[in-house]
């Protein structure tokens, strides 16, 4: 498996699981700072959290790379 499918199904898992939001939130982080910061509206931001739809292509990435950081930051 590829690192960027390893990486869109940890995103998508985390997203899924609630734990996207939680990590923002803990974070100190509104929905309009992650969207403005992976390049998004925060209304996607919105629906990913709350189980509309999933984070695809570069944003997916970008997202994921961001959770990555926030989760090492809240330790």
């Amino acid at each position: 498996m590829s690192t960027t499918a390893v990486q869109l199904a940890r995103v998508r898992g985390l997203v899924r699981s609630g734990e996207a939001r939680e990590l923002r939130i803990a974070s100190g982080l509104s929905l309009r700072e992650v969207a403005d910061d992976i390049g998004v509206h925060w209304v996607s931001v919105y629906h990913w959290e709350q189980g509309v739809c999933l984070p695809r292509g570069p944003h997916a990435l970008k997202y994921a790379r961001l959770l990555d950081a926030l989760r090492k930051a809240t330790r």
